[in-house]
């Protein structure tokens, strides 16, 4: 029973970023089967960079200094 309740509380802790995540490979996946190989280089690229920006801002947002 320990198990099933780790489980449901991973998944419901990373539920999110785990369909995000298999989202933007689906979206590149696609990119490479519908554009070839220089469409798909391209989206690769672009997803990379939308991904890193979303990780600057998130981490900016969760270490806010305190003003005294």
């Amino acid at each position: 029973m320990n198990t099933l309740k780790l489980i449901g509380s991973v998944l419901s802790k990373y539920l999110v970023p785990i369909l995000f995540l298999l989202g933007l490979i689906l979206i590149n996946v696609a990119s490479y089967f519908g554009f070839g190989m220089v469409g798909g280089l391209i989206t690769t690229g672009v997803t990379l960079v939308v991904v890193s920006i979303i990780l600057v801002v998130e981490q900016n947002s969760a270490t806010k200094p305190t003003k005294k």
